[in-house]
C-alpha cells in the first residue's frame, strides 16, 4: 500500500520566483478549476477508501489563492490534519490560517537579505518573514513549525546554515534542510558534509525513515531531507520505491500529476464535480497502480 498523501496544489501563481524551483512538476500555468467544495469532496473520498486523513497544501504560493482560508477551515472542520508549505510572505495578512493547520512549512532559503532576495528574485527583506514566524509561534504555540531550506552550493551554504540553526532553537521551531531537486545539479550541496557539520555541532542522528533523516540536540531538532528523485540512483526497482512512497501531486485543474519529470498525468475533475464516488476512486487507484511506471530515474539514466 502506497504511504505518500495528498499533496494538493492549490494555485501555479507565485509572487517569487526562485530559480531551482521544480513548481511542483506543473511546468505551465493551471487555472483553478477545483473550488472549497469539491476538495473537502476529494478529501471525504480519499479518506474514506485509503484511511488518510493528512493533505499538504502547496502552490505556487497557496497563500494567494483568495479563497485558501475556506479550504484550510473546510479540511479542519472535516477531521482532516492540513499541512501548509508557504513562503511566509502572505502570512502577514493571513496567519489566521494556523488556526486550522497541524503544520506549517516555511520556505526560508537564506537568512542575508541580499542572497535571500537573489535566491527569491524579490526586494522582500527577509526579517519581515522571521518576524511572522514570532508572532505565530506565540499565538499557536501547539503548531509544528519548520523552516525549509533548499541547500544551494556556493549560495547558502556557509554561515547561513549556522544561523538558521541557531533562529530554530531561539523560536523553538524545527529546521529542514532539503537536498536540491535533480534539474539544477551545478548547485547541488553534498548531503555528507551537511551531516558532518551537524554532528561536529553535538546533534545526534534519532530517526531514518524514507527519505528523512532527524538529528537532535536538546530540543533542538534539525531534518535532512533528500530529493525523492535522488535517493535510489543505482537502484534498479526505484519504480517500485517511487510507487510505494510518493505522494499523490493533484494540480488546481483537477489531474494527478504522475511524475514531476515528465507529462503523465490523470485527469480527475470530471468525476469531483459530478461527485462520482465510484468513478473518482477507480481514477485515484490507477494512478497509485501508475506512480512510478516508466520511471526516467529507473537505474540512474537520467544522471547519465
Amino acid at each position: 500500500m502506497n504511504e505518500g498523501i495528498i499533496r494538493l496544489i492549490t494555485t501555479s501563481d507565485c509572487m517569487y520566483n526562485c530559480f531551482f524551483c521544480h513548481r511542483e512538476g506543473i511546468k505551465d500555468k493551471r487555472s483553478i478549476m477545483m473550488n472549497v467544495e469539491d476538495i473537502i469532496f476529494l478529501y471525504k473520498i480519499y479518506n474514506k477508501y485509503y484511511g488518510k486523513d493528512e493533505i499538504r497544501i502547496s502552490g505556487g504560493e497557496p497563500l494567494m489563492r483568495k479563497d485558501i482560508m475556506d479550504i484550510a477551515k473546510g479540511l479542519y472542520e472535516v477531521g482532516c490534519n492540513t499541512y501548509l508549505t508557504t513562503n511566509g510572505y502572505l502570512l502577514k495578512v493571513k496567519s489566521d490560517i494556523c488556526k486550522y493547520l497541524k503544520k506549517i512549512n516555511i520556505s526560508i532559503h537564506s537568512l542575508n537579505n541580499n542572497k535571500y532576495r537573489e535566491i527569491t528574485n524579490t526586494n522582500v527583506n527577509v526579517d519581515n518573514i522571521i518576524n511572522q514566524i514570532k508572532k505565530i509561534r506565540n499565538e499557536y504555540p501547539k503548531l509544528d513549525i519548520i523552516i525549509d531550506t533548499v541547500l544551494l552550493k556556493s549560495i547558502n551554504t556557509d554561515d547561513n546554515i549556522d544561523k538558521l540553526i541557531k533562529i530554530s532553537e531561539e523560536l523553538e521551531i524545527k529546521i529542514k534542510f532539503v537536498e536540491l531537486f535533480l534539474n539544477n545539479k551545478k548547485y547541488l550541496y553534498p548531503l555528507e558534509e551537511l551531516e558532518t557539520k551537524i554532528k561536529d555541532k553535538g546533534f545526534k542522528k534519532t530517526m531514518t525513515y524514507i527519505r528523512k533523516i532527524k538529528y537532535q540536540r536538546d530540543n533542538a531538532q534539525i531534518y535532512i531531507a533528500k530529493c525523492f528523485c535522488n535517493i535510489n540512483q543505482d537502484n534498479q526497482r526505484f519504480s517500485d520505491y517511487c510507487n510505494k512512497y510518493n505522494d499523490l501531486f493533484i494540480s488546481p485543474d483537477g489531474r494527478v500529476q504522475l511524475c514531476r519529470l515528465c507529462d503523465k498525468e490523470i485527469n480527475i475533475l470530471y468525476e469531483i464535480k459530478n461527485r462520482n464516488e465510484k468513478e473518482l476512486i477507480g481514477k485515484l487507484d490507477k494512478a497509485y497502480q501508475l506512480l512510478g511506471k516508466n520511471c526516467l530515474v529507473e537505474g540512474g539514466n537520467i544522471w547519465k
